[in-house]
């Protein structure tokens, strides 16, 4: 957005109309149009901001933030090299030895990249589901795999959330390994909706964030989508259409995870930039990230 008449509009990015700011959020601009108190704002710098909220909005007693990747390991991310740069991008999120706590800054300490008490799982999908237990007891990872997609289940019981830190060494072998496991695979159709529900099961508890990638339109298992876009609809009426949710089970699934306080965060890489049905896909995203990918 940007903010204009001396910062009492603001100008939505998607529909370009000017709304007035309210009174108790006004702050003047710059002469370059920019608000004085933005580097006070995060919520104008960042993408995803999250605040501490007091016990009156509790639905649950909170625990540490669960975070669970969803990785696509499908042809289309295998071939493209999707995966691996998924896998690279959660090693550095998870691990980039970059940051120093100031606390710590005189002892060269690298700081956390989680909060204190996060968790974190991985499970990785084509037209089947598996699950890793990445234990710090274990010498790697253990994978589960569970064909069941049109009742998905969570097939571990421990072992699926870990400290990053105590399982770093697990963590990181498998990101490393995962290309390479699936590289002579590649199940050309994703089951995404039937991995959604089986992740929304193994944070329902809890609540949580999902951080999935997705490198082709998931046509298998329940809440299969078709290719709509075939370039006929383009400047016409129909494509209208493209912009409505195929199948309600989305709907219904997204709903359940507002219930359970559970996010979630998409990587999204179209085949060749062409089509993927996000008007349906997006219904699950509380933030939707679209990295497109020649």
């Amino acid at each position: 957005m940007t903010f204009s008449s001396g910062g009492n509009k603001f100008v939505c990015n998607m529909c370009t109309f000017p709304n007035d700011v309210p009174q108790e959020y006004f702050a003047p601009t710059d002469p370059s149009g920019v608000r004085v108190d933005r580097q006070q704002r995060p919520e104008l710098t960042q993408g995803t901001v999250e605040f501490l909220v007091p016990k009156e909005y509790w639905a649950k007693p909170p625990v540490g933030l669960r975070w669970l990747f969803l990785i696509d390991v499908s042809a289309e991310a295998v071939n493209k090299g999707f995966l691996d740069g998924f896998c690279e991008g959660i090693m550095s999120a998870l691990y980039a030895a970059d940051a120093v706590d100031e606390g710590d800054e005189q002892n060269g300490l690298p700081q956390k990249r989680l909060p204190p008490g996060s968790k974190v799982g991985i499970v990785t999908y084509d037209k089947e589901i598996h699950y890793y237990n990445l234990s710090h007891r274990l010498d790697q990872a253990q994978m589960m795999v569970m064909p069941e997609i049109e009742d998905p289940f969570v097939p571990l019981s421990e072992g699926l959330f870990v400290d990053p830190e105590e399982s770093k060494a697990i963590i990181t072998s498998l990101l490393t390994q995962l290309p390479n496991m699936f590289a002579d695979i590649k199940n050309p159709e994703p089951a995404l909706l039937s991995t959604l529900n089986s992740a929304l099961s193994a944070l329902s508890d809890t609540g949580g964030k999902i951080i999935c990638s997705l490198s082709a339109l998931p046509t298998w298992g329940p809440g299969r989508l078709v290719l709509r876009d075939k370039g006929e609809v383009h400047n016409t009426e129909g494509e209208r259409k493209l912009f409505t949710t195929e199948h309600q089970s989305w709907k219904q699934t997204a709903t359940k995870m507002v219930q359970s306080g559970v996010g979630v965060d998409f990587f999204m890489a179209a085949p060749s930039g062409g089509y993927l049905d996000i008007a349906t896909i997006g219904l699950c995203a509380h933030v939707l990230i679209i990295c497109t990918v020649g």
